[in-house]
């Protein structure tokens, strides 16, 4: 029995495979505390989801499914494959293509079903201007955790000291300002990294609209990087809560796809305890010929059973084949590959499995965490490096392979050796390489993990605490005719943070001049919260609200989309005049009967006088 509300949530990720699976169990961790969860998805939504959500509700987690149909203008009518990100090559165009295709279905979701909250995807910026149009209370979902943030942050601000000195990172830089000492080869830094490109642009954006957001949700835990989730959101100054490892929400990790990949489960029943190697790199990762051939290599040299999972572009089923190649020949039955889609979760949860050869992926990283499973890490491109700074050199429970430069071009990079990988793979299993205290460490981090998500655990408060505030209005912040696309130095030009919360069909803000000699001379402008629509009505200056709207055929009205709206506010208060705000509540969109009253932003909503808004 919940304890709080009941409220609905929606829930946007980012159509790409290590997106779609931690908002699902995140989903799923609120489902699991009453709330009702709803997934958004662009029409057709891709296998992959829906999958999840076969085995979510497997689980015994109720979560709804709601289709965006994407805008029928543009250049992209006819398109019915679903977006999805395969190759982190595209990842820029599907950023842009998403926004163009379904900001407007996303607005229209939104005002038809008015959820309590949309949680979406960090890399969906655009969603938060549209939740604030239409006063629902965003939530950014982080695909990273508090440590890769935390030295992203460093680096771009250490970088930007030394535009300014005039010199640049050297070779390597010990990343200042975080609590232990952190040390990355300039090699290794995301290529963005004090310099202004279209990426860089785009992260801001995905910084600016988390600020404006109402906070964010971490899929991590406290007792994993306690010292920065203090950092985060102390020294950065970000309203964030932990509420994971999500995956943990399942009670019998992967027992849904246990099934599609009985040949794994079956193979690894056969191995004795903590003796097989796993190997994936994520459902991105794409080695080069050369590179392949030295893992195959690397892994016979080491000489321990192993499970490889390699890419398959997209795939989503299993296809499961013993090793034909040279290993084989060399020692019979020593590994197995799987081409495409395999149950992580549940193959680093079996008992045979004693460690991880992994490109240190955030999920990947929280999987093995959870499964108490230490790690052998080799960073690609993305957060990568950061993360294996955590797993190798802050929580010790993992040994670098010897990946040393970030990029998403697999061919470009030097590879790997053979020998490197065989001694890599040999110090994490083999007792007489330390192996023995790093697995006591991942065992009791495990163990923490466990723990934060069970009934008073750490991350169990913290979603409990983020539903609870979810009823709180004083902690919404609203704007109208919000300038910064147009003039970023520009303050809003209203904001509040006490606006009671109203859950009507749709909102009006009224704003008519305020009686003096200018008054007949300014226009009053009426502010909907219907999807790119701004209406501007002229009529003669009243103190009280009108008891109708401006009907659609009446020739004293204008229509604008909303981005006309936003370059010619700045012209609509041009001069000095001071306006009155009325808030209505249209509760038939179909009607244009309204019921509205003055309200006053800086006094409780009782008060009779209406609010005084002076322009720049």
């Amino acid at each position: 029995m919940a304890d709080h509300p009941v409220h609905s949530i929606f829930f946007f990720p980012l159509p790409a495979a290590g997106h779609v699976i931690p908002m699902v169990d995140a989903a799923s961790v609120f489902a699991s505390r009453g709330a009702t969860a709803t997934i958004l998805s662009p029409d057709p939504a891709p296998q992959l989801l829906a999958d999840r959500l076969r085995k979510a509700r497997h689980s015994g987690h109720q979560i709804d499914l709601l289709l965006l149909r994407q805008a029928a203008d543009g250049d992209v009518s006819g398109r019915r494959q679903p977006p999805f990100l395969a190759s982190p090559a595209y990842s820029f165009d599907l950023f842009r293509d998403l926004e163009k295709r379904f900001a407007e279905p996303l607005e229209i979701a939104l005002l038809r079903h008015r959820p309590s909250c949309l949680v979406s995807d960090m890399f969906l910026p655009w969603t938060a201007d549209s939740a604030r149009r239409l006063a629902v209370p965003r939530l950014v979902f982080q695909s990273m955790g508090f440590f890769p943030h935390c030295v992203i942050d460093a680096v771009e601000r250490h970088a930007a000291e030394q535009r300014e000195l005039g010199t640049w990172i050297g070779e390597r830089l010990a990343v200042p300002g975080l609590p232990h000492r952190i040390e990355m080869k300039r090699s290794q830094l995301h290529d963005s990294a004090g310099l202004r490109t279209e990426f860089s642009e785009f992260f801001d954006r995905v910084a600016e609209s988390g600020r404006a957001s109402h906070g964010e949700v971490v899929n991590s835990f406290y007792e994993l990087e306690a010292e920065y989730a203090e950092h985060y959101r102390r020294v950065m100054g970000r309203r964030a809560w932990h509420i994971g490892p999500v995956s943990l929400v399942h009670d019998t990790a992967g027992i849904a796809g246990a099934k599609e990949a009985a040949a794994i489960l079956t193979w690894l029943d056969s191995k004795p305890t903590e003796t097989v190697v796993y190997v994936c790199f994520g459902s991105m990762g794409r080695m080069s010929e050369a590179q392949m051939g030295e893992i195959t290599a690397g892994l016979a040299a080491a000489g321990h059973p192993y499970i490889w999972v390699t890419g398959g572009e997209g795939e989503q089923r299993s296809i499961v084949e013993e090793q034909r190649s040279v290993v084989e020949e060399q020692r019979s039955g020593l590994g197995l590959v799987v081409r495409g889609w395999a149950p992580q979760a549940a193959i680093l949860g079996h008992r045979a499995v004693g460690g991880f050869v992994t490109h240190c992926g955030w999920n990947s990283v929280m999987e093995a965490v959870s499964a108490g499973v230490p790690m052998a890490t080799w960073p690609l491109f993305a957060e990568q490096f950061y993360n294996e700074a955590l797993v190798v050199d802050v929580l010790r429970v993992g040994v670098r392979v010897g990946a040393e430069v970030w990029g998403m071009a697999e061919e470009e990079k030097p590879v790997v050796a053979r020998a490197n990988i065989a001694a890599a793979v040999a110090q994490l299993m083999e007792e007489e390489r330390g192996s023995e205290e790093r697995k006591r460490r991942a065992a009791e981090m495990g163990r923490k993990a466990r723990e934060a998500v069970a009934v008073g655990g750490s991350s169990y408060s913290e979603a409990k605490g983020v539903i609870r505030g979810l009823g709180d209005g004083a902690a919404r912040e609203w704007t109208l005719l919000d300038q910064r696309r147009r003039e970023p130095s520009a303050a809003p030009l209203l904001s509040s943070s006490t606006l009671p919360c109203l859950r009507p069909h749709l909102l009006f803000f009224l704003l008519t001049p305020f009686a003096g000699a200018n008054a007949a001379n300014s226009p009053p402008f009426l502010v909907t919260g219907a999807p790119l629509l701004l209406r501007l009505a002229t009529r003669p200056p009243s103190s009280s609200p009108p008891s109708t709207f401006p009907s659609s055929s009446s020739r004293r009205c204008r229509y604008m989309n909303s981005r006309d709206a936003a370059a010619s506010s700045s012209s609509l208060f041009s001069r000095r005049r001071r306006y009155r705000l009325h808030v209505f509540s249209w509760v038939a969109p179909a009607s244009s009967s309204c019921a509205g009253s003055s309200l006053s932003l800086s006094m409780p909503a009782t008060s009779t006088p209406p609010l005084l808004l002076s322009s720049p």
